[in-house]
């Protein structure tokens, strides 16, 4: 059984053979790069409940806003069976349905947390901040 792979893809270091011939093919710097790309996730890429911030739930419906989302800005009201994009500063439904019911209920709860809604977004959002 080898050993890890060294970074730097040092001369003489073994790999694990179930991967041995994938790696055969590859220099030093793209078997480094191979070994460490595990690395790279774990260690930048934030877990998803950093990059959501979820601001209200009625029942099985939540009300949540996505960091390093698009524009234009928007929240998300996320429900077993529907889902909808709803554009921050109209209230308006961009993409998606839900039913009359849900969507009362959540643009009700977002028309009196508007200002909530705004800080959030710019919260995660940083690159598209709401004025």
């Amino acid at each position: 059984m080898g050993a890890r792979l060294q970074r730097g893809g040092a001369e003489g270091a073994s790999i694990p053979p179930a991967t041995a011939r994938h790696h055969q093919k590859h220099s030093p710097k793209v078997e480094w790069y191979l070994s460490s790309l595990s690395d790279f996730w774990t260690i930048l890429i934030p877990s998803p409940g950093a990059l959501t911030g979820r601001l209200h739930q009625f029942g099985k419906v939540v009300i949540t806003v996505y960091g390093n989302d698009h524009l234009p800005p928007h929240f998300h009201v996320l429900s077993p069976d529907a889902e909808a994009l709803v554009e921050i500063a109209t209230l308006a439904v961009l993409a998606g349905s839900l039913p009359s019911r849900i969507a009362r209920e959540a643009l009700a709860w977002a028309a009196a947390n508007i200002d909530r809604i705004r800080a959030e977004w710019n919260r995660i959002n940083p690159r598209f901040p709401i004025a």
